[in-house]
């Protein structure tokens, strides 16, 4: 069996980028299938793209026969049966792709929408261990965060996840989950944090994002304390990184919008939700971060989170 987000996977193959576990039991058994029906929807939970574009087509729906349906534009299909323990998960691999195409389906949106639905709490963060403590580096889509965790990488900070962060929260304590050992980053990524013509590895043949690899120790396989939430802004022109750590009304307004598939989320889940960003806010700082533009930028920035995470400040240079 393997391990990601926290959750235990037993697999009908070896998932890739994921640590094995020994763990007696499962929370999930995920079986792959030649095909799936088309689904019956109760409920739509979320629709996007047009019918023929592959690479936005997407539709989410609460199946009548009692399963979660996911079906991409290219083809991949996976049902999700979130009410029974272990949860169920067949998956369909789309034509002419590979495992691996059927993982950033797997890894994101689908165990995200598990995670939420069995009450744990998810952003969307990368996550790297920073003065032994976990922190979380959040965003909006295209903010940078794969990027600045890559770039904490090359400084010797050890990476726990990539876009999702699982938590959990106990006794006034969150802990971080380790995902997979890899960051995916899109192209214009690589020079900005390798420098010069440095160029990364396609994930997929048919994916453009690239591998950005985890050896040995750059990759933390085992859970961690939560020390800091980091919101990354938008990019600015300028010299400093701009640092305001949020009071905890203004964090969890902000987190509620950084929560990991919460455009699946119902209303007894959302509830839930602003519960634990509560406890969470309570547990730990959260610091917004206005990075200025570039490679020059990047590193700062870097700089900026390390210091942030020591000691709140108004203006990090």
């Amino acid at each position: 069996m393997q391990r990601i987000h926290g959750l235990v996977v037993r697999a009908d193959v070896t998932l890739p980028g994921i640590g094995h576990t020994d763990a007696a039991e499962p929370d999930v058994v995920l079986e792959l299938v030649d095909a799936l029906p088309a689904p019956i929807a109760a409920r739509v939970r979320y629709r996007a793209g047009a019918a023929d574009d592959v690479g936005a087509r997407v539709e989410i729906v609460d199946d009548v026969r009692g399963h979660v349906a996911f079906r991409y534009g290219d083809g991949s299909a996976i049902d999700v049966d979130p009410r029974v323990r272990p949860a169920r998960i067949r998956a369909a691999i789309a034509p002419g792709q590979v495992l691996e195409d059927l993982t950033a389906y797997l890894y994101g949106p689908v165990l995200g929408f598990l995670l939420r639905a069995r009450g744990q709490l998810a952003l969307h963060a990368s996550c790297v261990r920073i003065h032994g403590g976990a922190v979380l580096i959040a965003g909006d889509a295209g903010a940078g965060k794969s990027t600045t965790a890559a770039a904490l990488a090359t400084r010797g900070h050890t990476v726990l996840s990539d876009d999702l962060t699982a938590l959990t929260l106990d006794d006034a304590a969150a802990t971080a989950w380790p995902a997979f050992d890899h960051l995916r980053l899109w192209p214009a990524s690589a020079p900005l944090v390798l420098g010069g013509a440095s160029s990364l590895e396609r994930i997929t043949p048919t994916w453009d994002k690239r591998r950005f690899p985890l050896d040995d120790s750059a990759f933390a396989e085992a859970p961690c304390p939560v020390r800091a939430v980091v919101v990354l802004r938008a990019r600015r022109t300028g010299a400093q990184v701009v640092a305001r750590t949020l009071t905890p009304a203004q964090a969890v307004i902000k987190l509620a919008t950084l929560t990991y598939a919460n455009y699946l989320l119902d209303a007894p889940m959302r509830a839930r939700e602003l519960m634990q960003l509560g406890a969470l806010v309570r547990a730990v700082p959260v610091i917004a971060l206005t990075p200025p533009s570039g490679r020059a930028g990047l590193g700062r920035l870097c700089d900026a989170i390390v210091r942030a995470t020591e000691l709140p400040a108004a203006v990090v240079a």
